[in-house]
């Protein structure tokens, strides 16, 4: 077996941020897995970048749920729905939500701290921290994807299907996507510079939610010369989420 490349992550001067330094078919693999190999080769410093990058795909999207949640219930309260109301629903549905699951994903937030202990440990090394790790962050993704569509029929239910529409435009997705899709706007950039940066953080938010068979993360895709087509199976929602 060859191993792997000493440098698996980089900076991107347009994210800011530390990137996967992969190609295409590099990116088809999920974070974890990586991890898992470096771990088990030995190589420390590429155990460390990559249990730092696991934490980094999955914080951006427990960020985004934790950011959801609060504007679901802004726009309940916006609606005319009483604080108290929207409390009991918002603790009934997370009951709910966390329902079978480890006592440690119970609160989104502790249990964050936890992903993120674990994490640490797999920086340095402890492959069964790194599995640890996967195995809470798969449960608490879970539960918040079930809690926020638990909020989302909450919606339905009081004000009708219609206003699932309104809520995501007005208070949910409209300024989040723009601010984060704003650089793949055709009329401000060129869609040859944008194309690869799009395909690259499809890659990277199908690591973060766990997509893909067991729930590793890994993404099946097929480029062609216009396009990239990927396959989820489960999708970012960790096949919680089924129209």
């Amino acid at each position: 077996m060859h191993r792997l490349p000493h440098r698996r992550t980089a900076h991107h001067p347009d994210l800011g941020r530390i990137v996967r330094a992969d190609d295409w078919d590099g990116l088809a693999r999920g974070t974890h897995g990586l991890l898992a190999r470096a771990i088990a080769e030995g190589d420390v410093t590429t155990t460390a970048g990559l249990a730092g990058f696991f934490l980094t795909e999955a914080r951006i999207i427990h960020d985004i749920y934790a950011q959801w949640r609060r504007d679901t219930r802004r726009y309940l309260a916006d609606k005319g729905m009483e604080a108290s109301a929207i409390a009991a629903e918002d603790a009934r549905v997370h009951a709910l939500a966390v329902a079978g699951r480890p006592a440690a994903a119970a609160d989104f937030d502790s249990a964050w701290q936890a992903v993120a202990a674990l994490g640490a440990a797999a920086g340095a090394g402890d492959g069964a921290a790194a599995e640890a790790m996967r195995n809470l962050w798969r449960h608490l993704h879970d539960g918040q994807v079930d809690h926020l569509s638990g909020l989302f029929d909450i919606v339905i239910r009081r004000f009708g299907e219609p206003a699932l529409g309104e809520m995501y435009e007005g208070w949910v997705i409209g300024d989040w996507f723009d601010s984060r899709y704003r650089r793949f706007d055709t009329s401000r950039v060129d869609w040859t510079d944008a194309f690869p940066l799009i395909v690259y953080l499809t890659f990277e938010s199908m690591h973060g939610h766990l997509s893909g068979p067991g729930r590793r993360g890994d993404v099946a895709f097929e480029a062609f010369d216009d396009r990239v087509e990927f396959t989820f199976a489960p999708c970012g929602s960790g096949g919680r989420t089924v129209a």
